[in-house]
């Protein structure tokens, strides 16, 4: 079997004390996501789970792992954010970071792999899978606990199965705006926290 690698972006953390070096911690609502994360993967095949190295990663990762407590956690920097702000930085200064996180996935070792991670860098990765040429990060952008899916093929390439799904987070659970979300329930969709219910419906 192919190599499937599901790219996760970590749970929110946008509250808190902020460490210089690791980040913030997740949020109450943070959370919150990554218990729901972690429900909707306790029954999937999982190898391996890999993670940033990013408190907000980690902890999400430690969620999903404590349903999976017989895969290895393995927490790795390399998977850190990419972000705009330091883009060019690594573009012209630590290029050899990016080339190694895209080297990491083509080459895992495992059938099926969880990695917790960075909308900045999960831009990156899924540029690299459709070859996008004219910039680092095409204009995608995961939801906090969006997972996206991908299948690593021969010679160094990969393949988009879906991305950025979020059918596992409650109309409560959703901080972005820009969001677009199926109630399970109801099958209602609903547009970020700001989308008012239809007086109709």
């Amino acid at each position: 079997m192919s190599p499937r690698v599901f790219l996760i972006r970590h749970a929110d953390a946008t509250e808190g004390p902020k460490d210089p070096d690791r980040g913030r911690h997740l949020s109450a609502i943070g959370q919150r996501q990554a218990q729901a994360l972690a429900r909707r993967l306790a029954n999937w095949q999982i190898d391996a789970i890999v993670s940033s190295d990013m408190y907000r990663a980690r902890e999400t990762a430690a969620a999903v792992h404590s349903f999976h407590p017989n895969v290895p956690l393995i927490v790795d920097a390399t998977f850190r954010e990419v972000s705009g702000r330091t883009l060019a930085a690594f573009e012209r200064e630590e290029p050899a970071r990016l080339e190694a996180a895209w080297e990491k996935i083509v080459t895992l070792p495992y059938g099926v792999t969880v990695l917790i991670t960075h909308n900045g860098l999960i831009k990156y990765l899924l540029g690299r899978t459709i070859e996008y040429e004219a910039s680092l990060r095409p204009r995608f952008h995961s939801s906090h606990t969006g997972i996206t899916a991908i299948q690593v093929r021969p010679k160094g390439r990969a393949l988009i199965q879906f991305f950025n799904d979020t059918h596992h987070l409650s109309p409560d659970l959703v901080l972005e705006k820009t969001l677009w979300l199926e109630d399970a329930e109801t099958g209602r969709w609903h547009f970020g926290p700001d989308d008012d219910p239809d007086p109709r419906a």
